[in-house]
């Protein structure tokens, strides 16, 4: 696992170098970490408008600032939307797809959206029923993409999930005694870890990214999930003091930074093949 880790930190994804002049792209979780990284990139990439999902106004004005000022001049402000949503709130993320709907002019005016809002709770805490990261980056993520689904252009949209190879390290007495349920066994407060609630919710955020799959059918929009590597972010701002001098010490042999970790939604094969967003810019 240490070997890995280290590689990857070593080995950061290729540039997308992906022209996106024209395009209409939505990124969650922009305000910071990987998803403000991604906006980043893609603004420097030329969309034409890039719409940013953040839990405040505040905070979304505060990063359309921050990506603007990484940009070339003479990059349009008004071209970069802010659109508020809680995740934690279903009625929230449907009041965001209808404004997001808007912004956009309905079916087919989105090219592409990368879903990186997300949360890594250290402690068992609930929403409305459902642990913080069930409901969060499982539950309102599900109802985010079926809503964003039919607002993507039909024959060249991306629709990416961020996620985590933590999903991998899921174990299947986890959910004995729940049925043989994930989600049920994600959800118990009982011999509840935050290392077994990551990565149950990562198995299940793979799941939603197939049933999403699935649910566009035979169009041309490609929906996939991608993991970023271990990245330097605040997602775990919340974590216990020592943890966090833990991490920080073996930080610089393990860890991507957030710009590296950003590139991956569209991201080049060293082989030059199968990059996954070229239609975007034919």
């Amino acid at each position: 696992m240490l070997g890995k880790l280290r590689w990857g930190a070593t080995h950061p994804p290729l540039d997308p170098g992906v022209p996106l002049a024209g395009r209409t792209v939505l990124v969650t979780g922009a305000n910071t970490g990987l998803g403000h990284e991604a906006a980043v990139q893609f603004a420097a990439l030329g969309c034409a408008r890039l719409l940013l999902g953040v839990r405040s106004a505040a905070k979304g004005e505060n990063a359309k600032a921050r990506i603007l000022a990484r940009c070339p001049p003479g990059r349009d402000p008004a071209s970069v939307v802010v659109l508020t949503v809680e995740m934690g709130d279903f009625a929230s993320v449907m009041g965001f797809v209808r404004d997001l709907g808007k912004e956009v002019g309905g079916e087919g005016g989105l090219d592409a959206a990368v879903l990186c809002a997300g949360v890594g709770p250290p402690r068992y805490e609930a929403i409305g029923g459902w642990e913080t990261g069930v409901m969060v980056n499982v539950l309102a993520m599900a109802a985010m993409a079926l809503g964003v689904l039919p607002l993507m252009d039909r024959e060249k949209g991306r629709l990416c999930f961020v996620n985590s190879s933590g999903s991998d390290l899921v174990r299947a007495e986890w959910v004995e005694g729940h049925g043989g349920s994930l989600l049920a066994c994600a959800n118990d407060r009982e011999g509840w870890t935050s290392m077994k609630g990551y990565c149950t919710v990562k198995l299940l955020g793979l799941a939603v990214m197939k049933a999403v799959a699935r649910a566009a059918g035979e169009d041309g929009v490609v929906v996939n999930a991608v993991c970023p590597g271990m990245c330097k972010t605040d997602l775990g701002r919340d974590h216990p003091w020592y943890e966090k001098v833990a991490m920080g010490i073996v930080s610089p042999w393990i860890h991507r930074s957030a710009e590296g970790g950003s590139r991956f939604p569209g991201q080049r094969h060293a082989a030059g093949e199968g990059e996954p967003w070229e239609a975007l810019a034919q």
